[in-house]
């Protein structure tokens, strides 16, 4: 953790902080799709195996 924040200090605030929103969006985006595969499994599971 203390080689990243050293790291992070010696970049520029506008780098950083790009960073951080790709690595944000990217775990949303990752969540939503989980969410979506398990909304998919949910159906299966309670509707049944037949409506595939």
């Amino acid at each position: 953790m203390g080689w990243l924040q050293n790291y992070l200090m010696n970049k520029r605030p506008g780098f950083v902080l790009g960073m951080i929103v790709i690595v944000a969006l990217s775990v949303v985006v990752s969540i939503g799709f989980l969410l979506l595969q398990v909304v998919d499994i949910a159906k299966i599971v309670l509707f049944g195996f037949h409506l595939m």
